[in-house]
């Protein structure tokens, strides 16, 4: 049985995966961090709530972990 070695990328590579030129890049970076701020002010209870749930609910851990390929995980 072979099995894919994990891997995942650098914060660098998270926003150039498709070999975007370096500004495309940058705006990715930006727009990501931009909405990220967002999430966490509008969301806050949210996002807590969703973190305590997958705890204890097997179907909320794995969508939580798998809905963006591994590659990408950590940083989403």
């Amino acid at each position: 049985m072979r099995l894919i070695r994990y891997y995942e990328y650098d914060e660098t590579r998270f926003f150039s995966a498709d070999d975007a030129p370096a500004e495309v890049a940058a705006a990715r970076r930006a727009g990501f961090s931009e909405l990220a701020q967002l999430y966490a002010q509008r969301f806050p209870q949210g996002t807590a709530c969703s973190r305590e749930l997958a705890r204890s609910m097997s179907d909320l851990e794995f969508t939580t972990r798998y809905r963006v390929p591994f590659q990408f995980g950590r940083m989403v």
